[in-house]
Order: C-alpha cells, then sequence, then structure tokens
C-alpha cells in the first residue's frame, strides 16, 4: 500500500500548490473585497479534498491496514496483521502435522516464538506438541508465553500459567527476575499467597546473589511462617537475607521479623 499513499501524498501537495497559486494570482488581480473571498474558498476547497482522499485512501485499504469498525460483531471484525500471519503459520502447522511431521511444526513453531510476536493460539498449539519434551525444552516456552501473557494485559492467565509451571518444576522462574518479582506482587495482590511464596523460593534459589535476596527473604519468611506455621524454615530464610548484607532498614525488618518466630527446637 505504500505506492498508493504515496501518490495521495503528491495529490495533496499538488492541490495545496494551486491553493497557494490562487491566493497569488487573486491578491495581484483583484481587488481585495474579491481576492481574500476567493482566496479563503480556494483554500477551504483544499483542505476539504485532501481529508477527502485520505478518507479515501484508509477505507480502500483498511484490510491491509488491520481496521476495523468499533463495536462491529465479531464475525464482522478484521483480524490484524498479527493474526493473520498466525492464522498462515497455523494452516501450515496444520499441513505438517496431517503429514507426520510433528518434529518439523514443533520446530517451526518454536522459530516463530523466538524470533516475531505471535498470538495466543499459536503458544497454545506449540505449548501442546511439546507436552512429551524435556521439562527444560517445556520450561523455556512456558516463560515465553508468560511474558506474552503479560504484555497483553492477561494477569490471570499468566498467573495460571505461573502456578503451572511451578507445580511441574518448584524451581521455574521467568527469564528475568523482574518479571517474577511483578508475578509475586500481583499474586499477593490477588491474595494468591501460596503462588507468592512459591515464587519467592524460586527467585532466591535462581538468583541467590540478587541486591533483592534480602526483600525476598523477608517476604517468603513471612509468608512461610504464616502459611505452613514452619518456624524453622523461615528463620532459615530470614539467615539468608541477612548474609546477603542488607541495608540497615533491612536488617531492622529481618530481625523484627526473626523476633516474631517462636524459639527454635533442640
Amino acid at each position: 500500500i505504500a505506492g498508493p499513499y504515496a501518490l495521495a501524498v503528491l495529490l495533496i501537495g499538488v492541490l495545496q500548490f494551486a491553493a497557494a497559486l490562487l491566493f497569488a494570482l487573486a491578491h495581484r488581480g483583484l481587488p481585495d473585497a474579491l481576492a481574500w473571498p476567493l482566496s479563503t474558498f480556494g483554500y477551504a476547497m483544499a483542505l476539504f479534498t485532501s481529508f477527502r482522499l485520505l478518507g479515501v485512501m484508509v477505507h480502500s485499504y483498511r484490510h491491509a491496514l488491520g481496521f476495523q469498525a468499533q463495536g462491529a460483531p465479531a464475525e464482522e471484525r478484521l483480524p490484524s496483521p498479527t493474526e493473520r500471519a498466525d492464522q498462515l503459520l497455523l494452516a501450515r502447522v496444520e499441513r505438517l502435522q496431517q503429514e507426520g511431521r510433528e518434529e518439523t511444526a514443533r520446530l517451526l513453531l518454536e522459530q516463530a516464538v523466538r524470533t516475531a510476536a505471535v498470538g495466543e493460539e499459536v503458544h497454545a498449539r506449540l505449548h501442546a506438541l511439546l507436552a512429551d519434551a524435556p521439562l527444560a525444552q517445556r520450561q523455556a516456552h512456558a516463560g515465553q508465553w508468560l511474558l506474552h501473557r503479560l504484555q497483553q494485559g492477561h494477569t490471570g492467565q499468566a498467573l495460571a500459567l505461573w502456578r503451572s509451571a511451578l507445580a511441574e518444576d518448584p524451581g521455574f522462574t521467568p527469564a528475568l527476575a523482574d518479571t517474577g518479582e511483578q508475578l509475586v506482587h500481583t499474586a499477593l495482590a490477588r491474595n494468591q499467597r501460596q503462588l507468592a511464596h512459591d515464587g519467592l523460593r524460586a527467585l532466591l534459589q535462581r538468583w541467590p546473589q540478587s541486591p533483592r535476596v534480602a526483600e525476598w527473604a523477608l517476604q517468603a519468611a513471612l509468608l512461610t511462617a504464616d502459611l505452613h506455621s514452619d518456624a524453622d524454615s523461615a528463620r532459615q530464610l530470614i539467615a539468608q537475607g541477612l548474609a546477603s548484607a542488607p541495608d540497615t532498614e533491612l536488617q531492622r525488618r529481618l530481625h523484627a521479623a526473626l523476633a516474631t518466630l517462636p524459639p527454635a527446637t533442640l
């Protein structure tokens, strides 16, 4: 669609030039009483025609641009460019599966997930194809799918996927610690405290040298004591937090949490 739009821009330029030329000729050869109304009319018509031309172009190429009428019924909505690419990809994968080429279909989907923004259906199909794959391969895709759901604002689905991944591998974490922290905060905000606890323990296992270890350890210790009444495990978590050399305020909070625990059993 670049060619038609370039032509439209050129025509708009011609219209603006014609309006400016009309203005110059009118003020050169006509009295002001006639020149001003005529030149104003010329400018108004040039603007109207320019906007009209752009409107016609957008309407004519609305499919290519992925536009759709707001509030249109679902069956009348136009797929976005990403959705159209996903549909073509899934059709190709379907043909490969019908031919018995499951491995090729899986590799094709994995490459698409790594190199482009794909939709939920593509991730779901890859997840199904990875059902019998090694755990590390499944969890690598779970991390990619998790990030996609967060970016799309599907927080509830992201938490469900995170819970499933942790159930399969208690040490599972997203690729970035920041994403893990975001999930922990979201789980706590939704009162999913066990999920937050499990996620914090995984973060501590994955990044034991992180400067945020003390904060993670404090949160995990409080949740461990509250959810499981496991003072010994909570005490170990607090010790891990203190060993990370936290700042004065975090040290105070860790010691305060330690003071609330019952004495260690001998």
